[in-house]
């Protein structure tokens, strides 16, 4: 039997609830895409939404996908796509949807303007200005303790930063070793966060040759939120067997 779409009137052959797909989808939000707010740092290459930092389009995708609102059609699948035009200047998401009507497959595609800054990340940020809130020192009972042990502490601390940052999709979480500083009986390595500073910490006091470990705080001001500001310094001393 030919069916009719009773809004338009044209001959449909699939349908959704007796009515033409393109009038369903007419009188019918089956789409709600927010307009995103999204940076791009072109030091690092990483995006931002919503103060959180990923570390490319891919992963930011993939969060802006769960923040798309799907109603009316069982089973439909979407998927977005942020595309960004430099030369045009234009920005925005693109979300197709697909579903099955009839036993065949259709999709339907909608656009959302997002607006689009590019902004040093606050991770690259804080690495150009040389930001820390931890210091480690390693302090050794002889000159040549220090160098017989340090080069293996040193890649030990390398493997931990590597494994660490690897898992991060935020750039804001990952470890960052400001610097290094040579100083009497060992070297001080500056961290950004203090988190961070006791992670490597408990991992390199297992060494055989770690004795003794200190822990100290500095009161340095006061965040703008009011909440205090310290500096925090991890002493760890290694001696002969």
């Amino acid at each position: 039997m030919q069916r009719f779409c009773p809004k338009c009137g044209k001959d449909i052959e699939e349908n959704i609830d007796g009515f033409c797909i393109d009038c369903y989808l007419e009188d019918h939000e089956i789409l709600t895409i927010p307009v995103f707010d999204i940076y791009y740092c072109s030091v690092c290459e990483s995006y931002t939404y919503a103060n959180k930092i990923y570390k490319n389009k891919q992963l930011l995708e993939k969060e802006l996908l769960k923040h798309i609102k799907l109603k009316h059609l069982e089973d439909a699948k979407p998927s977005l796509q942020i595309v960004i035009d430099d030369q045009k200047k234009e920005y925005f998401s693109e979300v197709t949807v697909r579903f099955l009507i009839n036993n065949k497959i259709k999709k339907i595609k909608q656009t959302q303007k997002t607006n689009y800054k590019k902004e040093i990340c606050v991770a690259c940020s804080r690495v150009a200005g040389n930001y820390y809130t931890s210091i480690i020192q390693l302090r050794f009972d002889n000159k040549n303790l220090q160098e017989q042990i340090l080069p293996s502490i040193r890649k030990r601390i390398q493997k931990i930063v590597h494994d660490y940052n690897k898992k991060q999709k935020d750039l804001k979480n990952q470890i960052n070793i400001v610097k290094e500083k040579t100083e009497k009986g060992g070297v001080d390595i500056y961290i950004n966060e203090q988190s961070h500073a006791q992670r490597i910490v408990q991992n390199l006091s297992k060494n055989k040759n770690a004795y003794d470990q200190k822990y100290s705080k500095t009161l340095m001001g006061v965040h703008k939120n009011g909440k205090k500001k310290f500096r925090y310094t991890f002493c760890i001393h290694y001696k002969d067997d």
